[in-house]
């Protein structure tokens, strides 16, 4: 595989005099004509084949080969979540970086809602939160779901990276990033119903809803929550109904990061990997 360096002029367009590491350029291993006539099709066979060796028929090093492959061949998905993977697994800022650059690179949203995470947070970059800011909105401008629902928490909830706290603005950013795909928007929409939060009521049965779509969405926390909510956690919102609870208990078991399998009292021994 030959190494591809984004050219001096996209590096400026994109990221501006940004810290990376130590100031080596920004390279990975993509194949050769990925930047010219990226294998869309193909990537996502790749991609799609990954996927399949999740769960249940868990095998970390053919997940990670055809992800691997389908991130070569430029596939945006691919590149997101192998910055997934080194961010939240390995802990390799630089890596995730990389990863979630390609994407950004390759005009994907998420990718630039990606790298407003990791300027936020000064994983693998230094911390600055204007320039987090600047990947964010033109996260939003490409309509990212993980933008709108960052934004929606750390600008308009908490006030944060120059907003003003809004509640009601929180609550459409998180609508919208719900709307967009975005597992942790629905997951937010679904927590602030729970506990009458952002102006909202508590409604349990709109917490439900908002948590079922974040699960359909492969959230784990929300699974998590609807297990506990069923289980009479919050005994005036839910009725307790333990098939539903024992349902969702499963649902969590089979993918659910290991902080949330913790939550409901048990493990497999299931890493982030089942949370991406």
């Amino acid at each position: 595989m030959k190494k591809i360096l984004l050219s001096s002029l996209l590096l400026s367009a994109l990221f501006g005099n940004f810290l990376y590491a130590d100031e080596a350029q920004l390279s990975s291993q993509i194949s050769s004509d990925s930047n010219s006539t990226i294998n869309q099709a193909e990537g996502k066979r790749y991609y799609d084949l990954a996927l399949t060796y999740r769960w249940k028929n868990f095998d970390e090093e053919k997940l990670l080969t055809n992800l691997k492959k389908a991130a070569s061949l430029g596939y945006q998905k691919a590149n997101i979540k192998m910055g997934q993977y080194y961010r939240l697994d390995k802990k390799d800022y630089k890596k995730a970086f990389e990863y979630y650059a390609l994407a950004a690179n390759a005009g994907g949203g998420d990718g630039f809602a990606a790298l407003g995470h990791m300027y936020n947070n000064g994983q693998g970059v230094a911390k600055d939160p204007q320039k987090a800011l600047e990947y964010y909105e033109k996260a939003m401008a490409l309509d990212s779901g993980w933008a709108y629902t960052d934004i929606g928490y750390l600008g308009y909830e908490k006030g944060g990276l120059g907003y003003e706290k809004n509640n009601q603005k929180a609550v459409e950013y998180y609508e919208k990033g719900c709307e967009l795909g975005n597992g942790q928007g629905c997951y937010n929409l679904g927590y602030s119903f729970q506990r009458g939060l952002n102006g909202l009521e508590e409604n349990g049965l709109k917490a439900v809803e908002y948590y079922e779509k974040a699960a359909a969405l492969e959230h784990s926390r929300a699974m998590v929550d609807l297990c506990l909510l069923y289980k009479n956690w919050d005994s005036h919102l839910v009725t307790k109904d333990k098939e539903k609870s024992k349902y969702w208990e499963d649902r969590a078991l089979e993918i659910g990061q290991a902080s949330d399998v913790i939550a409901i009292g048990a493990s497999k021994g299931m890493g982030s990997l089942f949370g991406w």
